[in-house]
């Protein structure tokens, strides 16, 4: 995601401002917190896609990743 600014607070917690996103369905959205390793790929439309894994585990993802980069296209085909 392209962050377009982050403010530091005095609390020692920030707020990143992102950059606008294409529309999807919330059942692709996901937040989670930890430490964790990702792998990302684009689309052929040039979305940006990743898959997240435990940190040092992010060897066994590549198909989840290849698998997501498809399924978009297809999604977007389908939807619009």
């Amino acid at each position: 995601m392209n962050i377009l600014s982050t403010i530091y607070h005095d609390d020692k917690t920030k707020t990143c401002i992102f950059a606008e996103t294409p529309k999807m369905s919330t059942y692709l959205l996901a937040f989670a917190i930890g430490k964790f390793d990702f792998i990302e790929a684009k689309t052929l439309g040039g979305i940006v896609t990743r898959a997240y894994s435990d940190v040092g585990s992010s060897d066994v993802m590549e198909f989840a990743l290849d698998t997501d980069a498809v399924f978009l296209v297809g999604h977007i085909f389908c939807t619009g």
